[in-house]
């Protein structure tokens, strides 16, 4: 578990986290997401990594966003943060019991 910060939801995002106020964020990350949130883009969800493990930060986008909107989100990360991202979508599947 990473150490968190409280930062307040942008309101594109609160209509996916139950339109709360406030939202935590891994510290290693939120500087980042903070500018990201900030240029208008959605998380659904986000994880630092761990630099030590190999393990990259992530980033779960709306299943909304195409290929030309994830490439502007790789733009973006890439402009204000030298880690590689991994950019995550959920994809729900009908599973028949």
């Amino acid at each position: 578990m990473h150490e968190t910060v409280v930062l307040p939801c942008p309101e594109q995002v609160k209509p996916f986290r139950q339109n709360k106020e406030t939202i935590c964020i891994d510290k290693g990350i939120a500087e980042t997401i903070s500018k990201f949130w900030e240029k208008g883009f959605i998380s659904l969800g986000c994880c630092q990594g761990d630099k030590e493990k190999g393990l990259n930060p992530d980033i779960v986008l709306p299943e909304t966003y195409d290929e030309v909107k994830i490439q502007e989100v790789k733009i973006f990360l890439s402009s204000i943060d030298d880690r590689e991202w991994n950019l995550l979508q959920w994809q729900w599947k009908l599973v028949r019991v």
